[in-house]
């Protein structure tokens, strides 16, 4: 009886504990985390617009879909120049840290700069 008993409390606690992880949604730390679009794929890698005019004109939202579908790439190089664009000041607080945070860590040539897929990262939560 008693191991019955110390069987079905130990399958309880393991489905909440399971019902909590598939259910929860994680704090919601990225606005753009729930855009779906259909991934055309990575071709050959020649973007049509430079990310650095486009995240003048495109939301986070936006510009993390366009660098997915390979369509904007490069980085940003002046941070100062880069909190005055579209994406930075409609982002929110959140993603704002994520962006600054990117930009902090020094790329493999030990500069500061903000990749295209810390923009993307910041904005859905997705590598």
């Amino acid at each position: 009886m008693r191991t019955l008993f110390l069987f079905i409390s130990l399958a309880i606690i393991m489905l909440s504990g399971i019902c909590v992880v598939v259910f929860a949604d994680g704090g919601n730390k990225r606005e753009c985390g729930s855009m779906r679009w259909t991934d055309k794929g990575h071709g050959d890698n020649k973007p049509k617009e430079k990310l650095k005019q486009e995240s003048n004109s495109k939301d986070i939202c936006t510009l993390s879909k366009d660098i997915d579908q390979m369509k904007t790439k490069g980085a940003i190089k002046d941070w100062t120049q880069f909190k005055e664009s579209k994406v930075y000041n409609t982002s929110t607080e959140e993603q704002k840290k994520c962006l600054k945070e990117g930009f902090d860590s020094p790329d493999s040539n030990h500069k500061k700069n903000l990749a295209e897929y810390e923009i993307q990262y910041c904005g859905t939560d997705n590598d």
